[in-house]
Order: structure tokens, then C-alpha cells, then sequence
């Protein structure tokens, strides 16, 4: 495919085929997930001061959304901060976690409302990668209506 809207479309009518290679290359193509999902939203700017990567890691429920962390969390360790805090590098609009076995990260790509409800989302890349084996995923996850403090679930956007 050699653009977005043919990737969109054979997305709309087919399958990828999990093999690792497949999802490998699917990380090309989260800019025309994004594109798509903010296609009728209104966006802003991120807010100066706001540390984004910090919320990611602090407030986002892991078991919100699949990935190879979703096992792990409890009732009480279900964030990033949580699971290991040692293992967590954070930005301005990124959380990595890196553990012997896995690199993790969450980075937040645009702030839009994308629902229409007048309170912006967060469009979030995940990359989620193990570094032995096969396993790989990268997703574009949706956090509706962020607010401060308080937790934050994510989902992957229907198109």
C-alpha cells in the first residue's frame, strides 16, 4: 500500500494476518489510524505545564485495554507507576516501561474531541514490544474525557 486511504480501505475489508512481521509493519501505519480517528474532531494544543507522560503513568487502568500487560495488574498495582516504578521513564508526553523482557510505552499523539462532547480525548500510541520472542502490538488507544487525578481507561477506537 503506498497511502493512507489504501490502507483505511483495505483495513475496512480485510484481516491482517497476526504474524509478527505483519504487526511489525502495522507501526507504519498508526499515522493513518490518528489521521482517521481525528478526521471530524476538533483539536488542541497541548496544555504548557501539563506533564502528560506523568498522568500516563500514574492514573492510566492497564486493564483497560489489551496488551501484553493486561495479566498483570491487581486490584491495587493496575498502573504503570504501580507495576514499578524503577522500570518507568517519563517525558513531557510519554511513559516508557522497560523491564528486562519487555519495552512498554505510551505516547500521547493529540488531544481532540473526538466523541463531540466538548471535553477533549487523548490519542495515545502504544508500542508494546517483547525483546525476546515474536510478540509485538502497536495500537492507537483512545482515553475519553481525562480528567485530573482521577483514573483514566482507555479503548481502541471503532472506525
Amino acid at each position: 500500500m503506498s497511502n493512507c486511504e489504501q490502507y483505511l480501505q483495505a483495513k475496512r475489508t480485510s484481516t491482517l494476518a497476526e504474524d509478527v512481521n505483519n504487526i511489525r509493519q502495522s507501526a507504519n501505519y498508526l499515522t493513518c489510524d490518528t489521521l482517521a480517528l481525528l478526521q471530524h474532531a476538533k483539536v488542541s494544543l497541548p496544555v504548557a505545564g501539563q506533564d502528560y507522560g506523568k498522568a500516563l503513568a500514574e492514573q492510566l487502568d492497564l486493564r483497560s485495554f489489551p496488551s501484553s500487560l493486561a495479566q498483570l495488574p491487581d486490584d491495587d498495582r493496575y498502573t504503570l507507576s504501580r507495576l514499578d516504578s524503577a522500570a518507568l521513564q517519563l517525558s513531557n508526553t510519554a511513559v516508557r516501561y522497560g523491564t528486562a523482557e519487555l519495552n512498554f510505552s505510551l505516547q500521547l499523539m493529540a488531544l481532540a474531541d473526538v466523541d463531540g462532547d466538548g471535553i477533549d480525548d487523548w490519542v495515545v500510541w502504544m508500542s508494546d514490544e517483547a525483546k525476546e520472542g515474536n510478540y509485538a502490538d502497536y495500537e492507537v488507544l483512545l482515553i475519553h474525557d481525562p480528567q485530573p487525578g482521577k483514573v483514566m481507561t482507555a479503548a481502541l477506537p471503532s472506525h
